[in-house]
């Protein structure tokens, strides 16, 4: 790697060895954006609540489309609140009440 990296030798039989890369500190790179996002989802679990159930949800925009958000990112946001009101009508109908939910909405524009 361009910045280097420790070589690890087994103390006991000095064969087995491991190639730790030194970071690049870079949020392109995609070990170390891990390690942001690692950092990132241990501050948002330690501010959620106990026992109560969470969901993931994810959405991807079709290959199609992708060209309109790259000129455009502003429809990005406008996908995220679309997305949102979608979840809660998808609840509304399926539980057969009002139900208004938290979220934590990030965009992901690479990969």
């Amino acid at each position: 790697p361009k910045n280097g990296y420790a070589t690890y030798v087994c103390s006991d039989c000095g064969i087995d060895r491991k190639k730790v890369p030194f970071s690049c500190k870079s949020g392109f790179c995609l070990s170390c954006a891990k390690v942001y996002t690692d950092q990132w989802a241990a501050r948002i679990e330690a501010i959620l609540f106990a026992g109560v159930p969470y969901r993931h949800t994810v959405l991807t925009i079709p290959d199609a489309l992708r060209i309109y958000f790259f000129r455009n990112a502003r429809l990005l946001s406008e996908l995220m609140r679309v997305g949102i009101r979608c979840l809660e009508d998808t609840l509304r109908t399926v539980l057969r009440r009002p139900v208004f939910g938290g979220y934590i909405v990030v965009v992901q524009t690479n990969g």
